[in-house]
């Protein structure tokens, strides 16, 4: 199960933890609103499905609120699954800008004291409840615990739960501690205190006051001292939110309002609005290395869904050089899986619209597989702005149906990822038919059907809506069938390995490295 250093925390563990720091609204308990927590070693998410388990109406708004690290890739995997904030793997290394306030550990046993110290080190101020091996804390050995035995004295507490796993998902017989540690600062980063700015008297200029000149005088002076404070304070504010916005050119596209970045509406505390700034700076700053690297060059849009998940869960980890090295890697890894997965996902989308668009292969792996036929009929693809009786009187135009804009640009990309030609370069099948239905204009009895070529197809279209696609390149249509039915497994071995020397043949002894995915200049 996993890694011998996981051990689920039992429910009534994870009761005793968070009891300080819930509080009554009506019926229930839930977790104080202002509380930002971290789960430096989170599991499969125990602690935090307790916490936001509580009442599902506030589960999101506990959620942007909540962050965690686990070093098993697989529990990764689960807790971004369901949707908690994965901002890193290794806790000992974690140097992140988040600010937390509340932090609820189980770390490893063997390393406990380790985790625990680093935790106190990383909260500016705040609590913590930490899960320990009893043995670190009764048998200070080392210098580690020494040092937290120290803290402990002058800002916590150690509470003795006994062998508080003998019975839980994943048993030992180990006496364990809770841990209550409290760190508070004289001020905070996060508080600003105006009381001693002015020593204006903020009188109130009422009927009384205003039969008295000097009173009067004096408030009125006061209130203009105090505007004018605003609008000093104002001006600062501009230059700070230009100075915002300088500094993230480049960061932030086009749909990011920044007013809204700033504002960030929807978080309570000032540290929860430094919080959600530095995930929605760090998602955009992500999202334009993977621009850069030219990575969605040649994905279809479900893989293009599917990647900005990805991209949006890599966002809330750090933004330093090893992990961006990390995710370059990761894309050059898998760069022939995204595109491999490109090419049947177009096939698959070939094949469901009509059966015409398929041949039967008897021989393949199984006798219900088939390949894309060269004549493609996809129903609906084309519109007409009118129905027949209007389109008589009024006349109606040809129009692509938007709603299949993603499907015709899968189509191109996939078939020049496979021709080797540069997509910027390509005569798309919407802009050969966008083009053709501009210059027909409108219609009223005819044509009933029109015909045109992009750079792959002829393209026939049809008054009832429907587009016909036929590959111009009998080899293009090939290596497209072979490709996708390669990766589905479909063909024999002996159909496989052919079509691999044939390939290696015309290639030369060696394919050229794809150069798909190379950073643009």
């Amino acid at each position: 199960m996993f890694n011998e250093s996981f051990y689920p925390t039992p429910k009534h563990v994870i009761q005793k933890m968070v009891e300080p720091f819930l509080t009554r609204h009506g019926r229930g308990l839930y977790l104080q609103c202002d509380r930002i927590i971290l789960e430096p070693s989170a599991g499969k998410g125990d602690i935090l499905d307790y916490i936001t388990g509580q009442d599902s109406s506030i589960r999101n708004e506990y959620l942007q609120n909540i962050y965690c690290l686990e070093s098993e890739p697989d529990l990764q995997h689960i807790l971004r699954e369901k949707g908690y904030n994965v901002v890193g793997s290794d806790f000992l290394q974690y140097s992140g800008e988040h600010h937390f306030n509340l932090a609820l550990m189980n770390p490893p046993f063997a390393s406990g004291d380790e985790h625990l110290l680093k935790a106190w080190e990383l909260l500016e101020e705040g609590d913590i409840a930490c899960i320990l091996n009893i043995e670190t804390i009764k048998n200070p050995y080392t210098e580690r615990r020494w040092l937290l035995r120290k803290i402990l004295k002058d800002h916590g507490q150690v509470i003795n739960l006994g062998a508080a796993f003998k019975n839980a998902e994943r048993k030992t017989d180990v006496e364990i501690a809770l841990v209550r540690l409290h760190k508070s600062v004289t001020k905070s980063r996060f508080h600003f205190d105006f009381k001693n700015l002015t020593a204006e008297h903020h009188g109130q200029l009422d009927e009384e006051t205003a039969r008295n000149e000097i009173a009067t005088r004096d408030i009125v002076g006061n209130m203009m001292i105090q505007f004018q404070h605003a609008k000093d304070s104002y001006l600062e504010f501009l230059r700070a939110t230009e100075a915002v916005s300088y500094y993230l050119q480049g960061f932030i596209g086009e749909y990011c309002n920044l007013w809204e970045l700033l504002q960030q509406r929807n978080r309570n505390t000032n540290e929860q609005k430094y919080n959600g700034f530095c995930d929605r700076i760090r998602e955009n700053i992500w999202m334009d290395i993977l621009e850069k690297l030219n990575v969605e060059k040649y994905m279809t849009h479900q893989v293009r869904q599917d990647f900005l998940n990805f991209a949006k869960a890599q966002g809330m980890i750090d933004f330093t050089k090893e992990n961006v090295q990390a995710l370059i890697d990761f894309v050059f890894e898998n760069r022939e899986s995204i595109l491999q997965r490109a090419v049947e996902e177009v096939f698959d989308l070939f094949t469901k619209y009509h059966e015409e668009n398929r041949v039967y292969i008897e021989g393949w792996k199984t006798n219900d597989k088939w390949k894309v036929n060269r004549k493609v009929i996809l129903p609906g693809w084309v519109t007409m702005s009118w129905e027949p009786k209007e389109r008589l009187k009024y006349g109606a135009n040809y129009r692509v149906n938007h709603s299949y804009q993603s499907e015709y640009s899968d189509v191109d990309k996939v078939m020049c990822y496979l021709s080797g030609t540069p997509y910027e370069d390509c005569h798309t099948i919407y802009k050969a038919l966008d083009r053709e239905f501009e210059r027909i204009g409108k219609v009223y009895r005819g044509p009933a059907t029109g015909k045109i070529e992009s750079q792959f197809f002829k393209c026939t279209f049809y008054m009832k809506g429907t587009l016909h696609l036929e590959f111009k390149d009998e080899k293009l249509w090939q290596e497209f069938n072979m490709r996708a039915c390669a990766g589905k497994k479909w063909l024999p071995d002996d159909d496989e390995k052919a079509w691999k020397d044939q390939r290696a043949k015309e290639n030369g002894a060696h394919e050229k490295p794809s150069n798909l995915f190379y950073p643009k200049n």
